[in-house]
Protein backbone atom coordinates (compact mmCIF):
# COMPACT_ATOMS: atom_id res chain seq x y z
CA UNK A 1 0.00 0.00 0.00
CA UNK A 2 2.82 2.40 0.90
CA UNK A 3 4.35 1.80 -2.37
CA UNK A 4 1.13 2.36 -4.72
CA UNK A 5 1.36 5.84 -2.26
CA UNK A 6 4.58 6.73 -3.15
CA UNK A 7 3.98 6.08 -6.69
CA UNK A 8 0.94 8.26 -6.53
CA UNK A 9 2.77 11.09 -4.77
CA UNK A 10 5.88 10.88 -7.57
CA UNK A 11 3.32 11.06 -10.03
CA UNK A 12 1.47 13.57 -8.99
CA UNK A 13 4.69 15.92 -8.98
CA UNK A 14 6.03 15.05 -12.28
CA UNK A 15 2.09 15.64 -13.80
CA UNK A 16 0.85 18.59 -11.99
CA UNK A 17 -2.40 18.17 -13.57
CA UNK A 18 -3.62 14.56 -11.80
CA UNK A 19 -6.38 13.85 -10.18
CA UNK A 20 -4.35 13.63 -6.31
CA UNK A 21 -2.51 17.22 -7.18
CA UNK A 22 -5.79 18.55 -7.63
CA UNK A 23 -7.42 17.18 -4.58
CA UNK A 24 -4.48 18.39 -2.06
CA UNK A 25 -4.71 21.32 -3.96
CA UNK A 26 -8.46 21.78 -2.97
CA UNK A 27 -8.42 20.82 0.69
CA UNK A 28 -9.37 23.09 3.34
CA UNK A 29 -6.60 25.20 4.87
CA UNK A 30 -5.96 25.14 8.80
CA UNK A 31 -7.97 28.32 8.99
CA UNK A 32 -11.02 26.53 7.67
CA UNK A 33 -10.93 23.95 9.21
CA UNK A 34 -10.76 25.40 12.37
CA UNK A 35 -13.95 27.86 11.45
CA UNK A 36 -15.71 24.27 10.62
CA UNK A 37 -15.20 22.80 14.05
CA UNK A 38 -15.72 25.95 16.18
CA UNK A 39 -19.22 26.25 13.71
CA UNK A 40 -19.94 22.52 14.54
CA UNK A 41 -19.45 23.36 18.34
CA UNK A 42 -21.60 26.35 18.40
CA UNK A 43 -23.91 24.31 16.26
CA UNK A 44 -24.21 21.59 18.99
CA UNK A 45 -24.60 23.69 21.68
CA UNK A 46 -27.39 25.39 20.14
CA UNK A 47 -29.16 22.45 19.70
CA UNK A 48 -28.71 21.41 23.73
CA UNK A 49 -29.80 24.77 24.39
CA UNK A 50 -33.03 24.10 21.86
CA UNK A 51 -33.79 20.35 23.41
CA UNK A 52 -33.53 21.85 27.14
CA UNK A 53 -35.68 24.63 26.10
CA UNK A 54 -38.34 22.22 24.42
CA UNK A 55 -37.83 19.87 27.49
CA UNK A 56 -38.99 22.94 29.65
CA UNK A 57 -42.48 23.64 27.25
CA UNK A 58 -43.07 20.18 26.84
CA UNK A 59 -43.52 19.88 31.15
CA UNK A 60 -45.11 23.20 30.89
CA UNK A 61 -47.88 22.41 28.53
CA UNK A 62 -48.19 19.16 30.64
CA UNK A 63 -48.35 21.22 33.71
CA UNK A 64 -51.49 23.00 31.60
CA UNK A 65 -52.88 20.14 30.43
CA UNK A 66 -53.44 18.73 33.75
CA UNK A 67 -54.81 21.62 35.32
CA UNK A 68 -57.15 21.83 32.68
CA UNK A 69 -58.44 18.70 32.90
CA UNK A 70 -59.07 18.93 36.72
CA UNK A 71 -60.87 22.35 35.85
CA UNK A 72 -62.89 20.15 33.29
CA UNK A 73 -63.89 17.82 35.81
CA UNK A 74 -64.77 19.88 38.41
CA UNK A 75 -66.76 22.21 35.95
CA UNK A 76 -68.76 18.48 34.85
CA UNK A 77 -69.53 17.71 38.44
CA UNK A 78 -71.43 20.56 39.28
Amino acid sequence: MANSIDAVFIYSQQNPQSVAALVRAVRPTEAHVERIAALEARCRRLQDELDATDGEHERSLRALQQEHLKFKSKMERR
